[in-house]
């Protein structure tokens, strides 16, 4: 049976109400952000480069004691690149250098997450659930619907219907 134009309706409106509370959300949220503009360097091709903390430590594998280590692991790649040796040490020590002195070498994991981050993923959270809540409740089931028709197998498992 399809919707009646009194559903349509509805829907159209909330997707405008749902559209509009959105742009909205963004402007505050973009505008409430970090007071402090960080200066992001680029890196040889271009790319942002994430910066690092001045007191980030060198990953282990970058260490002058592991350079042995690295050419050993670095074999394959030596011979795909056709690189000598010295070729291989040179390029270990520039990435060493480069990782030392910040530019461009990422931290992963470093510091947590940011408070508008997290302010962002629980008010994209709290209004995902509210859509889910009020689209079950207003037609009769129908977010359960959709997740049974584009997940079949993943609502079976989950034991819905």
């Amino acid at each position: 049976m399809p919707p009646s134009n009194e559903a349509l309706a509805d829907l159209y409106q909330a997707l405008q109400i749902g559209v509009a509370c959105g742009i909205v959300l963004i402007t505050i949220l973009v505008g409430v952000g970090p007071g402090k503009k960080e200066t992001v360097a680029n890196d040889s091709s271009g790319n942002a480069a994430v910066p690092v903390p001045a007191s980030a430590p060198l990953p282990d594998v970058l260490r002058e004691e592991a350079e042995e280590e690295v050419l050993a692991k670095m074999l394959r790649a030596q011979k795909v690149l056709g690189l000598d040796e010295d070729d291989m040490r040179t390029a270990i020590r520039n990435a060493r250098d480069q990782a030392a002195a910040g530019g461009g070498a990422a931290v992963v994991g470093g510091g947590g997450i940011s408070l508008s981050r997290w302010a962002d993923v629980v008010i994209y959270s709290v209004l995902m659930g509210a859509f889910v809540y009020f689209m079950n409740r207003d037609y009769g089931g129908g977010a359960t619907a959709l997740f049974v028709q584009i997940f079949p197998r993943e609502a079976a498992v989950l034991g819905i219907r």
